[in-house]
C-alpha cells in the first residue's frame, strides 16, 4: 500500500493539512499526520488534531507533503519550523526517501531549508514568492518560481496558496494511481472538473 505523510506543526494552516489529507485518503492512500512528537497539535486557527507519527518513528513514506502556515507569527508556524533543526532534518530525510515530495503554500520554505528546491521549478503563496527568492539567494541556490497553481518538476510538486492543497492532492493521486482514480475522487468529493 502507498503511504503518505503530511507534516503538521503548531501554527500550520488547517487547509494545507486537511485538503490533501481528504483527497489522499479518498483514494485509499494510507496517510499519516507527522509531527515532532505524536499527539495533539494545534494548527494556525485553533483546530487541534492528533499527529499519528513522530519524526523519530515515522515509517518510510512514498509521498511527503510539507505544509505551511502562520507566516506572520514569531511563536508558531513555518518561520518557527524553518529554525527547528529537527523539522528540517526530518524533511530532508523524508524527501530523500520519498518517491514524491510536495509542498502546499509556504511549506516550500521548509523544503528550501532542507535543500530540496535547488535547481527546481516551484510555487508558493503569491504573497511570499519574493521572500522565497531572497531565501534561495542567501542559500546560493538557483531555482525558478512558476506561478501555475500546481507545479511539477520530476518527483517534486509544489502548490500555491492554501486551497491549492486539494489540487495538489488530486495531482498526486493521478500520478500514483492514474487519471481514472483522480476522476473517481473528484466525483466522490464533488469537485468540479472541466468537461
Amino acid at each position: 500500500m502507498t503511504r503518505a505523510g503530511i507534516l503538521v506543526f503548531a501554527g500550520a494552516d488547517e487547509l494545507d493539512v486537511v485538503g490533501p489529507f481528504r483527497v489522499l485518503t479518498a483514494a485509499g492512500i494510507e496517510t499519516l499526520l507527522v509531527a515532532e512528537r505524536s499527539g495533539p497539535v494545534t494548527l494556525g486557527n485553533g483546530l487541534t488534531l492528533e499527529a499519528t507519527a513522530a519524526y523519530d518513528d515515522c515509517p518510510p513514506l512514498d509521498v511527503l507533503v510539507v505544509t505551511g502556515g502562520s507566516s506572520g507569527s514569531e511563536t508558531a508556524g513555518r518561520r518557527v519550523e524553518q529554525r527547528n533543526e529537527r523539522t528540517v532534518a526530518f524533511v530532508r530525510r523524508a524527501a530523500g526517501q520519498a518517491g514524491i515530495t510536495a509542498s502546499v503554500c509556504t511549506g516550500a520554505f521548509l523544503l528550501a531549508e532542507a535543500g530540496a528546491l535547488a535547481g527546481r521549478r516551484v510555487n508558493t503563496h503569491w504573497q511570499f514568492r519574493d521572500e522565497l527568492g531572497e531565501l534561495m539567494a542567501v542559500r546560493g541556490e538557483a531555482f525558478e518560481i512558476v506561478t501555475d497553481r500546481v507545479v511539477w518538476d520530476g518527483d517534486l510538486v509544489t502548490a500555491g496558496g492554501v486551497t491549492s492543497g486539494i489540487d495538489l492532492g488530486l495531482e498526486i493521486v493521478e500520478r500514483l494511481l492514474g487519471p481514472k482514480a483522480r476522476v473517481l475522487v473528484e466525483r466522490g468529493l464533488e469537485i468540479e472538473t472541466p468537461a
